[in-house]
């Protein structure tokens, strides 16, 4: 007999045994969290998921029931009260790690010797001892069935003897205080048990890690790092930020990698995870770093040999500073080094040629910054993890330093994070891309994501992959580009001089407008305008004459059903392949003048078929919370239902959680129809007239859930659905790009002409020393204004 596909919270609360108040922190507190649904009145959960989320909560000791065994899961209660079937054995189809199994393991081991050791004292020998199993479980065949048989007959020796073994092929850390009498054998059976109920990918020969050994070790290590203080000694970079700096820095195969100040090695290994899921094939990757002491060392060793890469690549030396400089350049350094480190001088090396000056003694941010870049071979880069306050230091070795690195073209883009990313502070820090002076860089691209992140839990937030791909979009565009939680923004490093070489994204871009922290009277604003929109220019032509040639494939494609016959559409009310759903109501107070909370969408927000974020509404965390049946998905599409009919928008991965506001109506197609055709179709005049003439009121028209439920609605096959839309879609993306070619071009003209046009007799130097290249590029912003005008009449 199997269970219900779909529980309520307290049939969750009844399943799992707990209150249920924790099903609704558990609700609050965690984003990852199933979605609830609405189903015949009924907010409901399904099942299945619930079930693989509870997988990961293991029962703590004291709550557990008599019948429960160490290491039991929340999962495992459900699945038996609810009839939920148990997860299929063997390696997932998609061969990805199952869910939560490095949470489940770290937890199991930390349950098991609760009470002998804290959690803060035991977090390294604890990782250690997790990552020697894993190391015998995925690579140890023989030793692993050998553990499995010893621990089984309560055999001590044997057992430490097994792990000890695995714990000297990467020379981690001694982990002789948790395997010291025969009772410490008892205690690695939950572990044991989560570990052999997974299968090695099949085809791997001895001495090649399978994949599941990596993100296993990647989750164990983020639950380690968040379980214990900041005295525990595994502060670790949490893994979105990683992630957002292997991709920026984007490693290649062959390439030299190093990490001067390594942690747990997870630059290190996120960097071969990022070449390896580009070629496979992969092997002798060169990856190398320093470890500041030698307990911190033996885990990151650990790591590397999870991720199969080399363990004696990595040394350890003198906490806070590598004991020498490196014996070779290196294609890429990524290093998250200990800020705002004092008399730091004590233990580096002293002969240490500074080539952009010498930092101060009560301060070592800028000595590693210039260490990063005099590691560099020629075309190399660097991701350094910085304090926020780094870039705008008024100290005057920093900020000639940081002046002389603007000068020489050394930095090539600084990102702004939000704060609470890291378990155990709540500092935004900033992130440095930079490259080895070997050409003349002309600006610094500013990224500000301080508003991108989600909550993981009450104290602590995380990026998102889509936060990522916005990151990783605005550095590779290089242009002015706003998604509503990043904008980027090149700027000049003759502007920046105009700052004194002040390095922070806060002094140079704005939600509102790039250019805020300019008089728009200053000469500097008309000159840092120039440079920057010449620059926006190149970008978005080049960007549209991609669009171009995309459009004209989508339009070849689409061709055919112009002279096609539509007799087999289908003609049915909206209601019938669509869930509409009104706005919350406006007596919720909501808030443009600040970032925090979820946004709302609102009508002045439908601009052009998208979701402008110019003037987003926010609701506070909490009320959101409450309003979880209006969070959108992408795919929804938004429309307005009163007031200024006939406007709509797509939701994209962009705006994914954000909330339908008043006066907005939200439609969720079924997988009969597709979203952009839907939207294209909302847009037809024809539609419009509908709406107007089905719509009530007079001054102010209003059209009701049930009337657009009603509306008559034109069906191709879905194929033809997608075709249509995309062609549509890709009219719609040139469109706009022409728009932002003109704008760009006039922005570019206003700042212009009152450089060309001023009275020379008044003694303004840049109109006396104005020349024939001025008025050419004044031309040449008339031409772009022409082309713009007719692509747009095309």
């Amino acid at each position: 007999m199997t269970g219900p596909a779909w529980v309520s919270a307290t049939e969750i609360a009844r399943g799992a045994g707990v209150k249920p108040a924790a099903v609704s922190n558990w609700r609050r507190r965690h984003v990852g969290f199933p979605a609830a649904e609405q189903r015949d009145g009924r907010e409901v959960f399904q099942a299945a998921e619930v079930a693989s989320w509870l997988d990961g909560r293991a029962v703590a000791a004291p709550d557990r029931r008599a019948d429960e065994a160490p290491g039991a899961t929340y999962g495992d209660r459900f699945r038996l009260a609810v009839d939920v079937p148990e997860p299929e054995p063997g390696p997932p189809k998609s061969a990805d790690v199952p869910t939560g199994t490095g949470g489940r393991l770290w937890w199991a081991l930390a349950d098991a010797y609760r009470g002998r050791l804290l959690v803060s004292d035991g977090q390294l020998p604890l990782t250690g001892l997790a990552f020697a199993l894993l190391h015998l479980r995925f690579q140890e065949e023989q030793r692993w069935k050998d553990l499995r048989a010893a621990a089984g007959r309560g055999l001590p020796h044997e057992v430490r003897e097994l792990v000890w073994h695995a714990q000297a092929a990467g020379d981690g850390p001694d982990l002789s205080p948790l395997l010291e009498s025969s009772s410490d054998v008892h205690r690695l059976t939950p572990a044991i048990e989560i570990l052999e109920r997974l299968e090695p990918v099949s085809g791997n020969s001895r001495g090649s890690i399978p994949t599941q050994a990596g993100p296993i070790a990647d989750e164990l290590l983020a639950h380690a790092t968040t379980a214990g203080g900041r005295r525990s000694g595994l502060l670790t970079t949490p893994r979105s930020v990683v992630r957002m700096a292997v991709r920026l820095t984007n490693p290649g195969c062959g390439e030299r990698i190093h990490d001067p100040f390594c942690r747990a090695g997870e630059f290190l290994t996120a960097a071969a995870d990022h070449v390896r899921s580009r070629n496979p094939n992969t092997s002798g990757l060169i990856a190398s770093g320093h470890a500041g002491d030698s307990s911190i060392a033996g885990i990151a060793r650990m790591n590397l040999l999870l991720h199969d890469l080399a363990p004696q690549n990595l040394r350890a030396g003198r906490a806070g500073w590598p004991d020498q400089k490196p014996d070779e350049m290196f294609d890429l350094v990524l290093v998250n080094p200990p800020f705002n480190v004092s008399h730091w001088q004590d233990t580096a090396f002293l002969n240490f040629h500074w080539p952009y000056g010498e930092p101060p003694n009560h301060n070592a941010n800028y000595a590693w910054l210039q260490f990063a870049l005099t590691s560099l071979a020629k075309d190399g880069r660097a991701a350094v993890v910085m304090p926020a306050g780094a870039g705008s230091s008024a100290n005057p070795r920093e900020s000639f330093i940081r002046a002389s690195m603007v000068r020489a073209g050394a930095v090539d883009a600084v990102v702004s994070l939000p704060p609470q990313l890291f378990p155990h502070t709540s500092i935004p820090v900033t992130l440095w891309i930079l490259r080895r002076p070997d050409h003349d860089r002309d600006d610094v691209l500013f990224i500000d994501a301080h508003r991108a992140g989600t909550p993981v839990d009450r104290n602590r937030l995380e990026l998102r992959d889509e936060d990522i791909d916005r990151i990783v979009a605005a550095y590779q565009d290089r242009s002015v580009l706003s998604s509503g939680t990043v904008i980027s923004h090149p700027v000049a490093r003759r502007r920046i001089s105009e700052d004194d070489y002040a390095l922070s994204p806060g002094r140079y871009l704005s939600f509102a407008s790039p250019s805020a922290a300019l008089a728009p009277g200053d000469p500097a604003y008309a000159r840092a305008s120039i440079e920057d929109l010449r620059h926006d220019l190149r970008g978005l032509r080049r960007q549209a004459a991609e669009a171009q040639e995309r459009a004209e494939l989508q339009l070849g494609s689409v061709g055919d059903l112009l002279d096609a016959a539509a007799t087999s559409w289908k003609r049915l009310p909206l209601g019938d392949v669509c869930d509409v759903l009104v706005g919350f109501s406006g007596a919720i107070r909501t808030d443009h003048n600040g970032p925090s909370g979820t946004a709302v969408v609102k009508p002045r927000n439908l601009v052009e078929n998208r979701i402008s974020p110019e003037m987003i509404d926010h609701v506070a965390p909490g009320l959101a919370e409450k309003l979880t049946r209006y969070r959108l998905r992408p795919g929804d599409i938004v429309c307005v239902r009163t007031g200024q009919l006939g406007r709509q928008a797509l939701v994209t991965e962009e705006q994914s959680g954000w909330l339908i506001g008043t006066s907005c109506l939200r439609l969720r197609p079924d997988e009969s129809v597709d979203p952009s055709y839907l939207l294209y179709y909302l847009a037809l005049p024809q539609t419009h007239e509908w709406l107007l003439a089905h719509s009530t009121g007079s001054a102010v028209r209003l059209v009701t859930a049930a009337t657009i439920r009603r509306l008559p609605l034109l069906l191709p096959v879905r194929g033809q659905q997608e075709q249509i839309g995309a062609a549509v879609s890709a009219l719609d993306d040139l469109a706009a790009l022409h728009d932002r070619i003109r704008r760009a071009g006039t922005g570019l003209r206003d700042a212009l002409l009152p450089l060309v046009f001023r009275d020379p007799g008044r003694g303004d130097p840049i109109a006396a020393e104005r020349s024939a290249a001025d008025l050419q590029q004044l031309a040449a912003v008339d031409g772009v204004f022409a082309a713009g005008d007719e692509a747009r009449g095309r």
